[in-house]
């Protein structure tokens, strides 16, 4: 696990304020945004429109200007993200509220997804709300889809879009085409697909770095159903497929230890999402139901082939009540996690049985205006954690995860805020490609994350800038323990400050 020392940390905060100050299109300070289904402040929103304006192509490009994240890795499969330092295999990532749970390669990243086919895109840096979803130890990433209606302007039934673009380093080309329109006045569709093919890298000094082309497919398939002035349904599928001639650890140079192989990493996610929002206090209703399937294979010349992969089913169901100064969100989730092998090499012991998690949650989180000037946020989730290993061993863990935070504007242009969050994760579905290889250490426990906060935010307009410290313990922080055994290593501690200039 990568961590920030304070030194580094002001570095990347001196970064941030340079980018700041040469992309004046970004909004960095700290925004309240209207989730459909609840109401809550996050550390940053990405919108479309600035996506659009710095044309991201990758994730480093949507995070470019948050100075509490960064983007490891030349190119797309090697491209791993942290948050304050932690790797994203710490945080609940989400694609529509579709969590995105399989850990597959520690040699490569494990999110993906194409900058053309987001709405938004929202941060939570820490361990914070009850809503962030189950084992948030680092924090949450959530991505959201375009709708058919983010595309069409105003009269427009039907529309479509193309676009091109071109790498000089790779010699790559990029190629983007979006057919959006109204099948009547309830029902509207978008289909985006997205090409993307690259040659080797080329480094500072002009060496091309062996296996690091790519040929990536990816795309959105989504319907919208209007099913009466407060019922909406959306049934989506993205899917991104990144094949290539890659070396078997993606993150590093050619070398004869490291040689090359045909790979693929693939991903596909269905969602079904249901609000009713009536012209109700009581009643803001959101439903989830998805399921992933994300794995990758590697065929050596002569070989067979031979992969893994990690299968996840779930739910989310939350309601938002707005009575007098609070709007409480509670809800519940459900996820099953399945971890297998394709085809799994002798040397890997041959076939063994899949890894099974179950996870289910309860949650609350409550915003509520105790003045004019405060406002406090506060909730609490309760998990229960069921892994079945692959060898036969069984983990249950259970628990609660609280918050609490404060924000209070001194003036109509500053505010202050802290906050205080722990988050529970018990034992889950290892990384997959080591499923036949590591086995779970016998005495392995739950892992707990407490996260403590405090900055200020600045805003006139033509002006923002701000600053949050913070220091976040990680105990009994779980790794590999030796080669072949997965364990708790011991506490890990991130303290940091990051801060921005608009």
């Amino acid at each position: 696990m990568s961590v920030f020392t304070p030194r580094r940390a002001w570095s990347l905060a001196i970064a941030s304020i340079i980018a700041g100050v040469s992309a004046p299109i970004v909004a960095a300070e700290e925004e309240k945004i209207t989730i459909t289904g609840q109401s809550l402040t996050v550390d940053q929103v990405v919108t479309q429109e600035q996506l659009e304006n710095f044309q991201a192509n990758d994730l480093e490009d949507i995070f470019r200007h948050n100075p509490e994240v960064s983007v490891g890795g030349g190119f797309g499969t090697a491209q791993k993200i942290y948050v304050r330092g932690v790797e994203d295999t710490n945080l609940n990532v989400s694609i529509d509220g579709a969590q995105q749970a399989g850990y597959l390669f520690h040699h490569q990243g494990r999110v993906g997804i194409e900058p053309e086919l987001l709405k938004r895109v929202e941060v939570q840096a820490g361990a914070g709300l009850a809503t962030d979803g189950p084992g948030a130890l680092g924090g949450a990433i959530r991505f959201v889809t375009k709708d058919p209606e983010d595309l069409l302007r105003q009269g427009e039934t039907v529309g479509a879009q193309v676009k091109l673009g071109y790498f000089e380093n790779t010699e790559g080309v990029k190629a983007n085409a979006s057919v959006f329109g109204r099948l009547g006045e309830k029902v509207s569709v978008l289909t985006s697909l997205t090409r993307v093919d690259t040659d080797e890298v080329e480094d500072g000094l002009g060496n091309v770095q062996s296996n690091t082309q790519s040929e990536i497919d990816s795309g959105l398939i989504k319907v919208v159903g209007q099913l009466s002035n407060d019922q909406t349904l959306r049934l989506s599928h993205d899917f991104r497929h990144d094949d290539g001639n890659r070396n078997v650890r993606p993150h590093f140079i050619s070398a004869g230890w490291n040689q090359a192989n045909q790979q693929e990493s693939h991903r596909d996610t269905t969602n079904l999402q249901y609000n009713l929002n009536p012209a109700s206090d009581t009643i803001d209703l959101q439903a989830n139901v998805y399921y992933t399937d994300a794995y990758i294979t590697q065929q050596a010349a002569g070989a067979s082939k031979d992969g893994a992969g990690v299968k996840s089913i779930g739910t989310d169901i939350r309601n938002t009540l707005r009575t007098g100064k609070h709007a409480v969100t509670f809800g519940t989730d459900y996820r099953r996690d399945t971890g297998y092998y394709i085809n799994a090499p002798a040397a890997a012991g041959g076939p063994k049985k899949d890894e099974v998690l179950k996870v289910a949650g309860l949650y609350v989180q409550d915003q509520f205006s105790l003045t004019e000037q405060l406002t406090l946020d506060a909730g609490v989730r309760y998990d229960r954690y069921d892994l079945n290993d692959n060898i036969g061993q069984t983990f249950k863990t259970s628990g609660f995860s609280p918050n609490l935070g404060a924000t209070y504007a001194l003036s109509d242009t500053l505010e202050l805020h802290a906050g205080y969050a722990r988050a529970l994760r018990g034992a889950n579905v290892k990384e997959a490609y080591l499923l036949n290889f590591a086995t779970n250490d016998p005495n392995r426990v739950a892992e707990r994350a407490d996260n403590v906060e405090a900055g200020f935010a600045y805003s006139d307009g033509a002006l923002s800038f701000g600053a949050t410290a913070y220091v976040s313990n990680i105990d009994n922080a779980v790794t590999r323990t030796s080669r072949s055994v997965v364990g708790n290593e011991g506490d890990v501690t991130v303290k940091g400050v990051s801060a921005y200039l608009g």
